[in-house]
């Protein structure tokens, strides 16, 4: 069952985050269950999927951009021309070698 989201509490997770970014999410979780009796129910797992993690992930996304567009493909090397049979490896070596 998908419950609705708390604005109360996401405001109250959106500054907490803003003010201490490595705040524990249980001890957000607690702070929290004073702010609003709505999410008390939740478990602690629930709790952050539905508060901390979004405002974390709205973050990370104005921070990339807002676009979501397909990068280009690095530029490969050109290819090595295809390897030779190995008598002529060996016959390079030898070559090579004196």
């Amino acid at each position: 069952m998908v419950r609705d989201i708390d604005e109360k509490v996401m405001a109250f997770v959106e500054q907490t985050l803003a003010k201490n970014p490595s705040i524990a999410v249980a001890e957000l979780f607690e702070k929290a269950k004073e702010v609003s009796d709505s999410i008390r129910g939740l478990s602690l797992t629930q709790f952050h999927a539905r508060y901390p993690l979004q405002v974390k992930r709205r973050k990370a996304q104005a921070k990339r951009g807002s676009s979501r567009r397909k990068r280009e493909p690095a530029a490969r090397p050109p290819r090595q021309e295809a390897r030779k049979p190995p008598k002529e490896r060996k016959k390079e070596k030898e070559v090579v070698a004196t």
